[in-house]
């Protein structure tokens, strides 16, 4: 059984954010909103970036449509920019992304950072305008300069992927750093990543916990998860396997699959808790009705087993097929080895099942950070 071992790329947090409703954090695309840099039992990763569009309503019901496009058109830098998101959204006037991608550009040029912010969205994701990464890092930049977070934090992600004709390291922590002091937690729990790892920055336990402790109070629950993790080694801190499981059971309660799934090695190995099979079995499953890869597996391996549950081929088996379908061999060879305990008849039902299974939807209000699985 691996431990945490190491960061990867993931899909949580490193993204390109706009402005609007943060439902959970408002991310619209599934993807788990979970760090640029994060870590993965077993070195899966993954980036994706998303638009997080906001339900604006300062242009009131219908009839006050026409108010707020006669203010746009006479120069009104609020009302352009509020108009944009209107036609974006489909939002009491029909969609159209080229309106909106029209006004948005009005209010930018006048300097609006949120416009200029979000215009840079819209260049890279092609959405209304032609997909130009230099152009985005452009409009990101201008907002940037005059302090606005979420455009300081997409510039930092630019400048970690070197996209967009920007690229270091150094410059992405920095303008992380700038994003952080303002109480974004996204660049918070990135900044804490950077220290830990010692990536484009001096590594530093200590100031990686100060950055994710901010980050978890803001209740960005992969931040919750990190936190946990340098508490378990004493990394930053004085290691404390009550703060750690503190942490680990605070994200993984909203569910956070990866804390789940530790939460689950932690208890089948009882290093430091009592060991309890019944208790490991129970978070595997939280997070592998997820569809976490490393949960299925590990719940397989418990009915297979009998640990914590009935001893079960039958179940052993659907939870294999399931965490076997990205193609380890590892996990397709005792998948199989179940396979020949079972008779053609049960494997062809296990099969459909398999077919048939949907990961369970999380209605939590941090769903940006559950499993979401969108990649490039």
């Amino acid at each position: 059984m691996k431990t945490l071992v190491a960061f990867e790329i993931v899909p949580k947090l490193f993204c390109i954010v706009s402005i609007g409703r943060m439902a959970g954090h408002g991310f619209d695309t599934p993807c788990p909103r979970d760090g640029f840099l994060n870590r993965d039992f077993w070195g899966q990763g993954a980036v994706c970036l998303v638009c997080v569009l906001g339900m604006l309503t300062a242009c009131g019901p219908s009839k006050e449509i026409k108010k707020c496009i006669a203010a746009a058109k006479h120069g009104d830098v609020d009302a352009q920019y509020r108009l944009a998101i209107r036609y974006e959204e489909g939002n009491e006037i029909a969609q159209d992304m080229m309106e909106a991608a029209k006004w948005c550009r009005l209010a930018a040029n006048q300097d609006h950072p949120k416009a200029q912010n979000h215009l840079g969205v819209l260049y890279l994701n092609g959405r209304g305008v032609p997909k130009n990464d230099v152009e985005a890092a452009t409009w990101f930049h201008k907002a940037a300069e005059k302090d606005y977070a979420d455009a300081q934090f997409n510039l930092a992600v630019l400048y970690i992927r070197g996209e967009g004709g920007v690229q270091g390291l150094q410059e992405g922590a920095t303008w992380f750093k700038k994003a952080a002091e303002q109480g974004h937690a996204e660049a918070q729990f990135n900044l804490g990543i950077m220290y830990e790892k010692g990536e484009g920055i001096v590594q530093d336990y200590e100031k990686a916990a100060k950055w994710y402790r901010k980050a978890a109070a803001q209740n960005l629950l992969s931040a919750q998860f990190n936190l946990g993790f340098l508490y378990e080694k004493g990394q930053g801190v004085l290691q404390d396997y009550s703060e750690a499981l503190k942490w680990y059971k605070k994200a993984a309660a909203q569910g956070y699959a990866e804390a789940q799934n530790h939460l689950g090695v932690i208890f089948q190995k009882g290093d430091i808790v009592s060991q309890d099979y019944k208790e490991a079995a129970t978070w595997y499953r939280k997070a592998a009705q997820q569809g976490y890869i490393k949960a299925q597996f590990n719940l397989g391996v418990m009915y297979a087993n009998g640990m914590g549950v009935v001893q079960n081929y039958s179940d052993s088996y659907l939870w294999l097929i399931l965490a076997s379908r990205k193609g380890d061999e590892e996990i397709t060879k005792i998948r199989d080895s179940i396979a020949s305990k079972l008779p053609r008849y049960e494997l062809a039902r296990i099969q459909n099942r398999a077919k048939n299974w949907r990961p369970l939807e999380i209605s939590s209000e941090n769903q940006d950070e559950v499993q979401r699985k969108t990649e490039l």
